[in-house]
């Protein structure tokens, strides 16, 4: 017999997987680079979206609100924090596509799915689409970037 879905079993569920969405570990990798902070901040929002997306339909606002202020924290701290590396620039680029395409079939696409077909008929957003993967896919991610003198 499947428990019933109640407020109090999904705060419960809430209390148990918001903790592990704030506070991912690094992994070795992403410990030592120049945007650990911003790889880190994408990596736990990334897990806090999937927390959220996973909840059953016809929950209340109440029910949704932590999961959703958890995710709302997390795209401000990716925001204020300023890239170092392309690497860097790739994930605010990914949480601006976002954004800008207000579309709920996007997001998986920037957790590392291909491009939503929605973007077909938006030119900004393709041209930005391909710009985040040429900066992940050809190794330039994890390149410093220079200031021009």
């Amino acid at each position: 017999m499947t428990p019933a879905l109640n407020r109090r079993s999904i705060l419960a569920g809430a209390a148990t997987i918001l903790p592990i969405a704030t506070t991912l570990p690094a992994s070795a990798a992403v410990a030592h680079h120049p945007d650990a902070r911003l790889l880190a901040l994408w990596n736990r929002y990334v897990a806090a979206v999937n927390a959220y997306n996973g909840l059953p339909d016809g929950l209340t606002d109440e029910d949704y609100e932590p999961f959703w202020f958890v995710v709302d924290a997390l795209r401000d701290e990716i925001e204020a924090t300023m890239p170092i590396t392309l690497a860097g620039v790739a994930v605010r680029l990914k949480l601006h596509l976002i954004g800008q395409a207000e579309d709920a079939t996007v997001t998986p696409s920037c957790f590392g799915g291909p491009m939503p077909t929605v973007l077909n008929s938006a030119g900004d957003l393709v041209a930005l689409w391909w710009l985040i993967e040429h900066l992940e896919g050809f190794g330039l991610a994890g390149s410093s970037m220079t200031r021009p003198t």
